[in-house]
């Protein structure tokens, strides 16, 4: 008597109806179906956008792509904490240090010390950092026009409302995972 083959995400309980219904609905691949997943999906998506985008601001103004987050996200915003600027980018405060260190040697990112408490220390743009954001900006724009382009403005709407929620989501199993919660929400 052969066993019968079972779904995936008939050992999680709270995702087996969904999970069901979205494989279906996708045409999941029954050897494969992990990578039939939204969440799979949205990362090959990133994956390759953060590709593309490494490559071309490396080529405009020479920054890897953790660097180039980072001046992206400084951008003209008042200085704000290592702690803080970790939370924004959801970045590893030793990777982030690290990546500062880089910046400031290359006088675009300057450290202060927080007047509200010195124990902290608060990172922002320099000049130059700030000439530098406006060139990541201006190709971050035409990135996203292209990008975009075949979409409707309802259906751009859309996706933005989806992934606002879907960041939601993702920050909750994050630290789900980070707190060892036994009744995490599933993670990939």
């Amino acid at each position: 008597m052969s066993a019968q083959r079972r779904h995936p995400a008939d050992k999680i309980p709270k995702a087996r109806p969904v999970a069901k219904k979205l494989s279906a609905t996708l045409g999941a691949n029954p050897d494969a179906p992990i990578v039939e997943t939204i969440s799979s999906k949205l990362i090959v998506a990133a994956n390759f956008l953060r590709r593309g985008a490494t490559l071309r601001y490396r080529r405009l103004v020479g920054l890897p792509w953790v660097e180039y987050g980072i001046v992206a996200v400084l951008g003209r915003r008042k200085p704000v904490t290592v702690a803080g600027l970790a939370e924004l980018l959801g970045m590893d405060k030793a990777q982030l240090s690290r990546a500062l260190s880089n910046l400031v040697r290359r006088k675009l990112v300057e450290r202060s010390a927080n007047p509200q408490d010195s124990r902290e220390v608060l990172v922002s743009l320099t000049e130059a950092g700030l000439a530098t954001h406006e060139t990541m900006v201006r190709a971050g724009f035409e990135r996203n026009a292209y990008l975009l382009a075949n979409l409707s403005a309802e259906e751009i709407a859309g996706l933005d409302r989806v992934l606002e929620e879907l960041t939601r989501r993702a920050v909750e199993m994050l630290h789900a995972e980070q707190n060892h919660d036994t009744d995490a929400p599933p993670s990939e």
